[in-house]
Parts: C-alpha cells; sequence; structure tokens
C-alpha cells in the first residue's frame, strides 16, 4: 500500500512538473507579441514608402511643368513667338500647366501632411518593439533558468519512480495504470470514513467489507483503489 500511495504522489508531482514545463517552454518559444509590433512597423514602412513614391513622382511632375513654363514664356516674352494665334495658344498651355502644377502641389501637401503622422507612428512603434524586445529577452532568461530547474526535478521525479515500480505488487501496479489513464487519483484512503480520492463519505457497511477485504477494492464513487486506515 505504501509504495503504491508513493507512486502517485510522485505521479501527481510528475504531472505538475510537467505542465509547468510545457507551460514555460510555450512561454519561451511564444514571440506573438514581437511579432505582431513588427508586422505593424512593416505596414507603416509600406504606408510611407508609397507616400515618398508618390511625393517623388509629384516632385518630378512639378518640376517638368516648370521647365515647360519657364521655356514657353522664354519663347512668348522673347520675341520667339510672333503669330497673334500662336501666342495665344501659348497663353493657353501656359495656363494649363501652371494650374496641373498646383493641383500637383496641393496633392504634394497631402501626402507630406500624411506622412508626418506615419513616421511618428513608426519611430514610437520602434521604440515599443526594442523595449518589448529586451524585457522579453530578460524574462526568457529567468524562464530558462527556471526550466533548468524544472529538468532536473523531472530527472529525480522519473528515477524515484523507477524506484518505486519495482516494489509494487503487479496486480495493483496494473489496475493503478490502468485507472491513472481516465483520471489522476487513481488511489485512496479512507481519512475518517471519506475517500481521499473523490472526498466521498463512504456506508458504514462499504468500509466494514472495505476493512475486512483481502483484495483489491474500489470505491464505488470514483472507481479509485481504496484502502482502509483507521
Amino acid at each position: 500500500m505504501k509504495s503504491l500511495i508513493e507512486l502517485q504522489s510522485v505521479d501527481l508531482l510528475m504531472d505538475s512538473c510537467l505542465k509547468e514545463i510545457s507551460f514555460i517552454e510555450n512561454e519561451i518559444n511564444d514571440n506573438s507579441r514581437l511579432e505582431s509590433i513588427q508586422t505593424k512597423i512593416n505596414q507603416l514602412k509600406k504606408n510611407i514608402d508609397i507616400l515618398n513614391k508618390a511625393l517623388n513622382q509629384l516632385n518630378i511632375s512639378i518640376e517638368t511643368n516648370n521647365n515647360k513654363v519657364l521655356a514657353l514664356e522664354s519663347r512668348l516674352y522673347g520675341g520667339e513667338i510672333t503669330n497673334k494665334k500662336q501666342s495665344e495658344a501659348t497663353v493657353i498651355e501656359i495656363d494649363s500647366l501652371k494650374s496641373q502644377t498646383t493641383e500637383y502641389e496641393e496633392k504634394s501637401m497631402q501626402c507630406i501632411i500624411k506622412l508626418e503622422p506615419y513616421e511618428n507612428e513608426l519611430k514610437n512603434t520602434s521604440v515599443i518593439y526594442e523595449t518589448t524586445k529586451t524585457q522579453q529577452n530578460d524574462s526568457k532568461t529567468h524562464l530558462q533558468n527556471k526550466l533548468e530547474n524544472l529538468y532536473t526535478k523531472r530527472t529525480n521525479l522519473q528515477e524515484e519512480k523507477s524506484y518505486l515500480l519495482k516494489n509494487v505488487d503487479k496486480d495493483y501496479l496494473e489496475k493503478y495504470l490502468t485507472i491513472r489513464k481516465r483520471k489522476p487519483n487513481a488511489v485512496g484512503l479512507t481519512e475518517k470514513g471519506v475517500c481521499s480520492a473523490c472526498n466521498v463519505k463512504l456506508p458504514t457497511g462499504e468500509l466494514n467489507l472495505l476493512k475486512e477485504s483481502s483484495s483489491i477494492s474500489y470505491c464505488k464513487t470514483c472507481g479509485s483503489i481504496i484502502f482502509y486506515i483507521s
């Protein structure tokens, strides 16, 4: 009985240890927070790149139009164009280019206005990324140390379990392992008439039968192997 109870105690400690190991390993491997921030940074950079390309193209168009206007005005006011009809057409073309340039300049200003908040947000988000990365690295170092201690604990428990397995009656061990596939508490004691595996009070008749039994007995409520103690 003692070895089986001790085996269950070790198994319960092992369950807890393995659960904690799994949790910490997941924590160490979880980079979702950084990945989320990086995704935001990438999107901000993409938005900034789109606006900068549009701004560059607008600036090229503005410069091209300005050069065309200068060339046309030079011809118009330099005496190169003397025909009235041609002169009027040139004035119309100049006005059209200037109007188009004004539109380009307005669009350029809109791009600049949109760029500033994106650039500020990118700067702030990059700072958050670096801060989070530092905090996460520090946390992972702490968790890794904790994990190493848990690995050691797991090894010690495995060794203790191996020793106990050699000392448990084979029939009891077989039943114990079968029950434990369904639930953690496969063994219980009658503490003050209560099954320690399910905390249910056993009827007096059942307690008396259990007290006199020499074979493997089970709690009728939870199905665990049960031992009588006074």
